[in-house]
């Protein structure tokens, strides 16, 4: 980076992974071997100039990134398998905001609705999917009180068709 400062960021594109400017600095990112190993590194450089504005040298930082790059790919797996994990589940999973506006659920979740999209269950609405007000509002005030495990309330499914469902609810706030 240091011997490219002054380059275009086009002609730098081919040598480094993602490379652009932030004002004056130049900061590239690339995968490289080190010492026998391989490893990420972010290099900044910036131009120095004399007092006349001309070019007299560059400056330049470079950091490894190694372990925080393994560390984000190590993450970025754990969440697909999570994720996958929650997909193919055999029973609902799912996730609310607190105006109760369905913001993830799983396919088991909305085939036991009778809808095929969250959108669906959305448009169908969280207070209709209790078949009594009175039964969202006790695990509501239950819920608020710690997690709850095996409380059971009717559901309605899309069909206006009712049956058990056993809940087990954390509340996470973000």
């Amino acid at each position: 980076l240091i011997d490219l400062v002054q380059r275009p960021l086009e002609e730098l594109a081919t040598k480094y992974a993602s490379v652009h400017r932030e004002g004056s600095v130049l900061i590239g990112e690339t995968y490289l071997p080190l010492g026998g190993r391989e490893g990420y590194l972010l290099g900044r450089a910036r131009a120095l100039h004399d007092a006349d504005g001309n070019y007299i040298g560059a400056v330049e930082i470079i950091t490894d990134l190694t372990e925080r790059k393994r560390a984000e790919e190590a993450l970025a797996a754990s969440e697909s398998r999570f994720r996958e994990f929650v997909k193919n589940a055999p029973i609902g999973i799912f996730r609310t905001e607190r105006g109760g506006l369905i913001s993830e659920a799983n396919p088991a979740l909305l085939r036991s609705l009778g809808v095929d999209s969250l959108e669906q269950a959305n448009a169908f609405g969280i207070e209709s999917i209790y078949a009594t007000v009175r039964d969202r509002r006790r695990l509501l005030t239950a819920v608020l009180r710690g997690p709850v495990s095996g409380f059971e309330v009717d559901f309605r499914r899309a069909n206006g068709e009712v049956f058990i469902h056993d809940h087990d609810v954390n509340l996470v706030l973000d």
